[in-house]
């Protein structure tokens, strides 16, 4: 059953009775428990609605490239080279899209057992990485334009290139997602005081001040336009991913005008080899705040 506490807010209690039997069996009482289960009935939801998104998106991709291999299959022979390769190009980006998503699954399994997430350092050439991210967004995200501002000094990063490109592709998917009008999602980079520094802005329709402190939560999301589909997992994911390299992640919004995702990573200093791994985030607080 739901009760009302206030105007608004409602919760969901079981009711559970047992009868106080004298020692001649006959009833003289009952004991009545009423347990709150608004969380429990909040996380059947939330299954449900994940469920739901993994068997939409997973379906999504497969649809294509089965409608793709078919028309290949029908059509042997009869169509242009380059529209072979055109539909070749689409099939292999379903297939990398299908393997991010179940690369994001394993890591959430990953951190909801408990187990840390594994970082392999190397040296990262940040432009091509975004370009790539880009690349994978102009498909899905036609109205809006990607542009990108990378520091010299930012070129050449040390950091997981699998995590670091999981990070932006969230973010950026995220910037494009919350900006169903379209216009500009704007990669910038650069070193500052031994920290790679990298904002995602976007022109979208930003955030409430109330929901900044719960952003980074797991299954968290943005009430509003319910043609924007998610469950939640995201900016959870970038968070853990930022943390595992040692960095912090935070925004700065303004409902209406877009929102800016901003995350550190901890570079080595010139000529003195790399970081320690995991070192760096001490006192990470993830700062949010209203521009």
């Amino acid at each position: 059953m739901q009760i009302t506490l206030e105007p608004d807010t409602f919760r969901t209690v079981k009711l559970q009775t047992t009868p106080l039997l004298a020692p001649g069996g006959e009833a003289w009482g009952m004991v009545w428990v009423l347990s709150d289960v608004t969380s429990l009935k909040e996380l059947d939801r939330i299954k449900t609605e994940l469920l739901s998104f993994v068997s939409h998106e997973l379906r999504t991709p497969l649809s294509a490239i089965k409608g793709f291999a078919a028309t290949l299959r029908r059509r042997r022979g009869q169509l242009r080279p380059e529209v072979e390769a055109e539909i070749l190009e689409t099939i292999e980006a379903e297939i990398d899209r299908l393997t991010r998503m179940t690369v994001d699954l394993l890591d959430i399994s990953r951190i909801e057992s408990g187990r840390a997430l594994e970082v392999e350092w190397g040296w990262v050439d940040l432009p091509a990485l975004v370009e790539r991210v880009f690349q994978t967004q102009t498909a899905y995200a036609e109205t809006h334009r990607f542009l990108m501002d990378i520091a010299p000094e930012a070129r050449r990063v040390w950091a997981d290139e699998d995590k670091l490109e999981q990070i932006l592709l969230n973010l950026v998917n995220n910037a494009a997602k919350y900006s169903p009008q379209g216009g500009k999602v704007e990669v910038t980079a650069n070193v500052e005081e031994g920290q790679l520094v990298v904002q995602v802005r976007d022109e979208g329709i930003g955030i409430p001040p109330e929901a900044l402190p719960h952003l980074f939560e797991r299954y968290h999301r943005l009430g509003g336009d319910r043609r924007i589909r998610g469950v939640g997992i995201g900016l959870y994911l970038v968070r853990h991913l930022v943390e595992a390299h040692g960095g912090c992640v935070g925004v700065q919004s303004e409902v209406g005008k877009g929102s800016t995702f901003t995350f550190t990573i901890p570079q080595p200093p010139k000529g003195e080899g790399v970081p320690p791994q995991g070192a760096g985030n001490e006192g990470c607080h993830h700062e949010q705040g209203s521009r």
